[in-house]
């Protein structure tokens, strides 16, 4: 789940160094706390693409971008 397993993968991986590439529409989850999967998953790209912990970033993007 993107709010979950993802968001806490991603950072962790940030901060041990590592360069992310996430896969913008490679990531689900289900409706929860009034916010439909669609809200969610949007929040965490918008929240994640950038994030950094020094030196090592997140990028954000679509598989179009990845292929």
């Amino acid at each position: 789940m993107t709010q979950f397993c993802v968001d806490t993968t991603v950072r962790r991986a940030v901060r041990l160094g590592f360069d992310v590439l996430l896969v913008s529409d490679g990531h689900m989850t289900a409706d929860s706390g009034g916010l439909t999967f669609e809200q969610i998953v949007a929040h965490h790209n918008a929240l994640l693409n950038g994030f950094d912990a020094g030196s090592h970033t997140v990028r954000v993007v679509p598989h179009e971008q990845v292929i």
